[in-house]
C-alpha cells in the first residue's frame, strides 16, 4: 500500500440552496438538506501531477440532518447528451438515527451513462433532484432544473504511480441501498479527519479509535485529528523508514493501549483468512468498528477507510458505508459518508465495490470488558436448541411422548423448556447434576422435526461447560414407554474449555464433541463456532463459520478444535453441529449458547458494575427506543419478570437512597 487519495486542485463549488428547492425535496418537518453540489474526478499522480483529466466519474454530494422515525429516499435524474433522462442515483435510503445527527454524503456516479467518455469537460445539466418518504417506483422527471451544477472543481482519486502511463485503476462505485436493506450494526458519528496525502492509514484509524474514546469513555483529551496528527508521528502511512503496514498496525496498537490505559485491543482479518469476511465483518461491525484496506489494483496499492455502517437486504448482499477524507490535502471538503456492494469473486477474493477492488486487510478494535470485584450473585444461562427428528413412527401411527436426559459437571440451579405439541411436560431432577424431561400426550407424524429450546441455570464453577444430552427415547402410546419405546437418537456432549493464551492468536478455546454412547456410530457434520460479545436472541439464525466438514466418532470417541479471541473478555460461545447416528439417515441438529460470563441482574448497559448509567441506559431503551440490555433480562433489576421503568426507579433508589439490591434471578 503506497499512496491514498487525494490531490487538491483550486476551484470554485456551486452550492445549491435547499431554500429554491425544498418544495421539490418533500422532506419531512424533522429533516434538513443542505450543501448539494456536483463535481467530476479527475487523476492525481502522487506528486499532485495531474495525469487523467475529467474522468468518467461524476460525484453527487449532499448534507443533512437525520430523522428520528422515518426512512427518505433521494432520486437523481439527469438528462443525457441524446436528451433522453437517465435514473443515475435510485431511492438511496436517508435512514433515521435514535438522535437527529448531521450526515454527509456523497454519491459516484458513471458519466458514461450520459454519453459522456473519458476526458469529456462536464459543464451544465440538466437534472431532477427529488426525496421523498416513500421510494419512488420510476424515476422523477420534474421539476428539471437547467443550470452549470458541475462544479469546475475536480476531485483527485489517487494515482498509482509517477510517470506518463498511469495504472488501470478500479474505482469502488458508490450504490444505492436498496429499500430492503436493513442495518447490521448501530448507528455511529464518525468525526471527520482532514488527512495530508497518503496517510489514509493513520486517518481511518484516528477516526475509529475517536469513535471508540467517545463511545466508551476512555479519557483522551484528544480529538479525532489530535488522534490523526499523534499517528502521523508515529510513523503510520506511507512512512519513510521504510515500515510496512504490518508495522502500521503495531505502531497503532502501541498508542491505542498506552492512551486508553490498555482496554483497546485488535483484531484483525486478512484475505488469506479461513474465516468467511461477511460473517466476520457482520459480528464485528455490532459493537466493534471497523476499517477496510482494499487495493485499486490487484497488487499492493491501495486505500483504507473507516466504516459507518453495514446493511443487509433480502437477498442477502451486504452493503457498507464509510467514510474517509475525500480530498487528502485539501482542508475544505471531504469526510463523506459513501456507500458500496461488498461482492465475492470466481477468484476466491471479497471486493469492495461492484467495479471488484479486492478487500487486503480489516481490522476492528474492542475495548476490554473490565470486571469489578465482589460480585457473587447472578448466574450462567446455557442456551441450546435441538432440531429432533421423530423417525421411528410411521402414518397412521405417531409418537405420543419424547424423553430425555440434559447433563452437566456442575450443580444445576433451575431450567426452562419448550416442547410444542405436547399435552404436558415434566422435568425431573436426578441429583445435583442431571434433569430428565417427560414430554407427554403429543401426536408427532413421522418425518418430523421439533425444534426444542432448552435453558439450564448453572452457578459459576469449573465444570459449568460440560454438557450432555442422552436416553432419547420417542414413545407410542401416553404412559406405554415400556412396551413399545425406541430410540430417538444418539447420546452425546459437548465441553468447553477455559480460554489459554496462545500468544500472538490471542486465546484458544477449545470445544470438544464426544460420542458417549455403547454402540452407535455417531457422523457430526457441519461443525461450526466462534466467540463473540454479542447477544443473539436466536441462535438458529447465526451464520456459523465452517469449521469441521465431517467426522466419525466410534463409541467413546472424541474430536477437539480451537476457536480464538483476541484477549480474555469474550461473552458468548456460540456453535452448530449436525448428528447422523447408526442405523438413521436423517440428522438431527444442535445449536448452543456458552456465556463466558455471569448475569449481573440491573447490569444494563454491561460493563459490570451497578451505577447511574444503567438507569440512564433503561430509560433511553424504553422510551428512546435506545438499545436493549444483554440480554435484556438483565434489566429486570426488581425481578418482576420483565424490564420497564419500574427497573430503572428500582437501580437510583439502591444507588442513591440506600434502597434494596437489584435480584439474583433476573434470567430464570
Amino acid at each position: 500500500m503506497r499512496r491514498c487519495h487525494i490531490s487538491p486542485v483550486p476551484a470554485l463549488i456551486m452550492t445549491i440552496l435547499l431554500t429554491l428547492i425544498v418544495g421539490t425535496l418533500g422532506f419531512g418537518q424533522d429533516v434538513t438538506l443542505t450543501d448539494v453540489t456536483f463535481s467530476q474526478l479527475d487523476w492525481y499522480s502522487p506528486e499532485y501531477t495531474l495525469a487523467v483529466e475529467n474522468s468518467m466519474w461524476g460525484q453527487l454530494n449532499f448534507s443533512y440532518v437525520s430523522d428520528t422515525t422515518t426512512t427518505y429516499y433521494l432520486n437523481l435524474a439527469i438528462e443525457a447528451q441524446d436528451f433522453t433522462v437517465q435514473w443515475m442515483v435510485g431511492n438511496l435510503p436517508l435512514f433515521p438515527s435514535l438522535t437527529e445527527m448531521s450526515k454527509d454524503e456523497s454519491v459516484n456516479f458513471d458519466l458514461t451513462q450520459l454519453g459522456y467518455a473519458e476526458g469529456d469537460d462536464v459543464i451544465a445539466v440538466t437534472y431532477a433532484l427529488v426525496v421523498t418518504s416513500y421510494p419512488l417506483e420510476s424515476m422523477p422527471t420534474e421539476p428539471m432544473i437547467d443550470g452549470a451544477v458541475f462544479s469546475e472543481i475536480r476531485y483527485a482519486w489517487m494515482f498509482p504511480q509517477s510517470g506518463d502511463t498511469p495504472l488501470a485503476v478500479r474505482f469502488p462505485t458508490n450504490v444505492d441501498l436498496p429499500d430492503s436493506a436493513r442495518q447490521v450494526g448501530a448507528d455511529r458519528v464518525i468525526n471527520r479527519v482532514e488527512e495530508a496525502a497518503a496517510h489514509c492509514y493513520a486517518g481511518a484509524m484516528a477516526r475509529s479509535i475517536d469513535w471508540l474514546n467517545r463511545t466508551h469513555h476512555l479519557g483522551m483529551d484528544a480529538g479525532a485529528q489530535e488522534i490523526y496528527d499523534s499517528l502521523v508521528g508515529r510513523g503510520l502511512s506511507n512512512s519513510t523508514d521504510g515500515s510496512s503496514p504490518s508495522d502500521w498496525l503495531n505502531r497503532k496498537e502501541g498508542f491505542a493501549i498506552s492512551h486508553s490505559g490498555g482496554k483497546i485491543t485488535t483484531k484483525t482479518w486478512t484475505h488469506d483468512s479461513t474465516m468467511n469476511f461477511i460473517d466476520w465483518l457482520k459480528r464485528e461491525i455490532k459493537t466493534e468498528d471497523v476499517e477496510i484496506w482494499f487495493d485499486h489494483t490487484d497488487t499492493t496499492f491501495g486505500h483504507i477507510v473507516t466504516v459507518v455502517d453495514v446493511f443487509q437486504d433480502s437477498n442477502g448482499d451486504i452493503y457498507v458505508k464509510y467514510k474517509d477524507d475525500g480530498r487528502q490535502g485539501d482542508d475544505t471538503s471531504g469526510n463523506r459518508t459513501k456507500t458500496v456492494k461488498i461482492t465475492f469473486g470466481g477468484d476466491g477474493k471479497y471486493r469492495f465495490g461492484s467495479d471488484g477492488c479486492p478487500i487486503v486487510q480489516c481490522v476492528s478494535e474492542s475495548v476490554r470488558s473490565q470486571s469489578s470485584a465482589g460480585i457473587t450473585h447472578g448466574r450462567r444461562k446455557l442456551r441450546r436448541v435441538f432440531n429432533q427428528h421423530q423417525n421411528q413412527y410411521h402414518n397412521p401411527r405417531a409418537a405420543t411422548d419424547l424423553h430425555f436426559s440434559i447433563g452437566v459437571f456442575d450443580s444445576i440451579d433451575g431450567w426452562s423448556i419448550t416442547m410444542p405439541g405436547f399435552g404436558t411436560v415434566e422435568g425431573t431432577q436426578n441429583g445435583p447434576f442431571q434433569f430428565r424431561v417427560d414430554a407427554n400426550y403429543g401426536a408427532v407424524p413421522y418425518c418430523t422435526y421439533l425444534k426444542i429450546p432448552i435453558s439450564v441455570f448453572v452457578k459459576p464453577g469449573r465444570d459449568w461447560d460440560y454438557i450432555i444430552l442422552n436416553d432419547i427415547q420417542w414413545t407410542y402410546e401416553s404412559g406405554s414407554k415400556s412396551t413399545d419405546s425406541a430410540v430417538g437418537g444418539p447420546g452425546y456432549s459437548y465441553s468447553i474449555a477455559e480460554p489459554v493464551n496462545a500468544g500472538p492468536d490471542g486465546y484458544a478455546i477449545t470445544i470438544t464433541l464426544s460420542n458417549i454412547n455403547d454402540t452407535a456410530t455417531i457422523v457430526f457434520s457441519d461443525v461450526g463456532a466462534f466467540a463473540s460479545d454479542v447477544y443473539y436472541d436466536d441462535i438458529t439464525i447465526i451464520d456459523y463459520p465452517a469449521i469441521i466438514d465431517t467426522v466419525t466418532l466410534a463409541p467413546g470417541e472424541s474430536v477437539g478444535f480451537d476457536i480464538y479471541s483476541p484477549d480474555n473478555s469474550i461473552k458468548h460461545i456460540y456453535g452448530y453441529f449436525g448428528i447422523n447416528y447408526a442405523g438413521s439417515d436423517e440428522e438431527n441438529a444442535e445449536w448452543f449458547d456458552a456465556p463466558m460470563i455471569v448475569y449481573l441482574c440491573g447490569d444494563a448497559n454491561g460493563d459490570t458494575s451497578m451505577n447511574i448509567g444503567d438507569a440512564v441506559y433503561l430509560i433511553n431503551y424504553i422510551f428512546k427506543g435506545g438499545p436493549a440490555p444483554d440480554p435484556e433480562c438483565v434489566g429486570d433489576a426488581n425481578g418482576d419478570g420483565s424490564t420497564n421503568i419500574g427497573d430503572a426507579v428500582y437501580l437510583i433508589q439502591y444507588i442513591f437512597s440506600g434502597g434494596p439490591s437489584p435480584v439474583d434471578d433476573c434470567c430464570d
